[in-house]
């Protein structure tokens, strides 16, 4: 499963453009030392650990694409591995392995392992989290618990979302056979984490300044696309396909209600762990919108673990395989699909456009950058392919922020580019409108 996961992440992993968002990791990693710190306290303290190591990451000579996405790349393959432990300690080893061909399978984890963010790094530490609390619930040492809260503390350093998996403990712990013994290290675990984790709180009430402003209001439509992004994105037939499985991991469940306390707690600590996260960041997105699935890309182990455990009841035997031949072929034909043609969010290939606009610009050209944020591809990319022959007119100036929250531009400078430049080119990362129409006419 380790080899087969490796060989699907690793695969085209430097073909497609970076995408805007992956840019902007890039240029994060790049600044110099008090520039970085700036930005990461001041704007972008979510996945500051992912910033962290790609900026010694590219210092060590990480400069293309696929060598870039190799630092997402790696914790993803090693995801494969530590859910497998975290399965095979739940359920025992065949459900185990039943779940880690799931994962390694999945073009939703397959598609944030190629993608330059935090996301497989925060879904590692996520697992290492869980399996870090299963081992010190039934150790009882007290290196085990610290290891859960430094696990903890870096998950939550590499997404804000990571501090959702707390609750999910809690409510595990509240039916572990050992309870009793579990409370009071996983308290102390948790207020260690609390404590390590207070600066992004004080970020997170004292720093919005507007950067989750793009996420829309939650409909229900965006439910029935995670669940369709976690069962492998490929379509109904396979979401309805792990929702059969799904259903029979919700009976298991019910019939190890009135049995022993070991037997059923299980099946808690993974219904929690999928269905908390998602209810708790519903209630949130009442008051600000927070719903978006790749967010919530810590609850896929649950929801891959829970269908493996519902494949798993299957009998006779032969019927499970055939189960999991098709789940295995409907999800790699997803992952295939999504080679060819990307999701979540389409493929933005500034590779291509900053190439062309290169090699057809003349001396005497402008390029204006609607939105400072359509700059930064063009800069990364703009020294592999040639000298820089273009002037660039940059809108809105640094002064003017608010064009970030949607108030429209002083146009009145257009009206001076044609007496000053023969060619003006318009770089935007957003759909035409009233600005866009005036360039034009």
């Amino acid at each position: 499963m380790l080899v087969l996961g490796a060989v699907l992440r690793l695969a085209w992993l430097g073909r497609k453009s970076f995408w805007l968002d992956e840019i902007i990791s890039v240029c994060i990693a790049r600044l110099d030392a008090p520039g970085f710190r700036n930005i990461v306290f001041s704007w972008e303290a979510n996945m500051s650990l992912y910033y962290a190591l790609l900026r010694v990451w590219m210092g060590a000579g990480a400069e293309r694409e696929f060598a870039i996405r190799l630092l997402s790349a790696i914790p993803a393959i090693l995801a494969v591995l530590v859910f497998y432990k975290v399965g095979a300690r739940l359920f025992g080893p065949g459900t185990g392995v039943t779940a880690a061909l799931l994962l390694a399978v999945n073009a939703f984890a397959v598609r944030y392992a190629q993608e330059a963010r935090s996301y497989s790094q925060y879904l590692l530490l996520v697992l290492v989290a869980c399996w870090m609390f299963l081992r010190a619930a039934e150790s009882g040492r007290h290196r085990d618990w610290a290891g859960l809260a430094l696990v903890l503390t870096l998950a939550i350093y590499s997404h804000f979302f990571a501090a959702l998996f707390v609750p999910v403990l809690w409510a595990g712990a509240a039916y572990h056979p050992r309870r009793y013994q579990v409370w009071k290290p996983l308290l102390a675990a948790s207020l260690a984490t609390g404590t390590a984790a207070l600066p992004l709180l004080l970020f997170v009430l004292l720093k919005d300044k507007g950067q989750l402003d793009w996420v829309p209001k939650t409909r229900p439509q965006q439910f029935y696309d995670l669940f369709e992004l976690m069962s492998g994105h490929g379509g109904w037939p396979l979401l309805a396909l792990s929702g059969a499985f799904l259903l029979c991991a919700a009976v298991g469940a019910v019939r190890c209600a009135n049995a022993a306390r070991a037997n059923r707690w299980p099946h808690i600590l993974l219904w929690s762990w999928l269905l908390l996260p998602i209810a708790l960041t519903a209630l949130a997105s009442l008051w600000k919108p927070l719903f978006v699935p790749r967010f919530l890309l810590l609850c896929l182990p649950p929801f891959l673990l829970l269908v493996a455990a519902g494949a798993r009841v299957m009998r006779p035997q032969w019927l499970f395989a055939l189960a999991l031949f098709a789940l295995t072929g409907l999800s790699l034909r997803a992952t295939a699909e999504y080679y060819r043609t990307g999701f979540d969010p389409p493929e933005q290939n500034w590779r291509g456009l900053v190439q062309d606009a290169v090699a057809r610009a003349e001396v005497g050209d402008a390029m204006i950058f609607y939105h400072p944020l359509a700059r930064l591809p063009y800069e990364y990319y703009r020294r592999r392919f040639a000298a820089h022959t273009v002037a660039d007119v940059v809108f809105p100036r640094r002064a003017d922020a608010r064009l970030l929250k949607g108030t429209p531009p002083d146009t009145s400078f257009l009206v001076s580019l044609p007496v000053r430049y023969r060619r003006v080119w318009l770089v935007q990362n957003y759909g035409p409108d009233h600005f866009t129409r005036e360039v034009i006419s």
